[in-house]
């Protein structure tokens, strides 16, 4: 679409899209699909940065406040295993092991009992890996910082903004 078309089609666009309307370019109506991809590409990957660098600055802020946000692996797996959370925030690289209750779906930093049902849990070598399967169980968002982010390195490696 021309330039100078551009505020017409988008007037004539359904709500539910222009909503989801991300940005736009111009580009020849021959051009192949691997550079208009590669545009596309281009267009998501500054977003998500734009997103990403956000929600890390308001990190460090929200966790000292204690609102919504909270740091530290045992502090996220608490919120983990009581599904409050929307967001988890999980700096690339960053491991620990730690324990899982298969009976209970619990999952906590150290103790060989389960916290919650007092059975004997399992020892899992990654236990980060765990919290981020939990999240996606839970439907919420999960992100993989780069690593050494000032607000990663406050939050102890991991974080999560709670539902509630």
């Amino acid at each position: 679409v021309a330039d100078e078309l551009w505020p017409e089609l988008e007037r004539a666009l359904h709500p539910y899209l222009k909503e989801r309307l991300i940005g736009r370019f111009s580009v020849d109506v021959s051009a192949p699909a691997d550079e208009i991809l590669a545009r596309v590409e281009t267009i998501e990957l500054e977003l998500r940065r734009q997103k990403e660098d956000e929600l890390l600055a308001s990190l460090g802020p929200e966790i000292e406040a204690g609102r919504l946000y909270v740091g530290g692996l045992d502090a996220v797996l608490q919120s983990l295993n009581g599904k409050r959370v929307e967001l988890l925030f999980a700096e690339d690289g960053f491991t620990a092991e730690g324990w899982y209750c298969p009976g209970c779906i619990t999952l906590n930093a150290v103790g060989e009992r389960c916290p919650v049902c007092g059975e004997k849990a399992e020892w899992v070598p990654d236990i980060v890996e765990e919290a981020r399967e939990a999240a996606v169980r839970q439907d919420a968002e999960v992100m993989v910082v780069e690593a050494g982010h000032p607000a990663m390195k406050q939050a102890g490696g991991i974080a999560v903004r709670l539902r509630y």
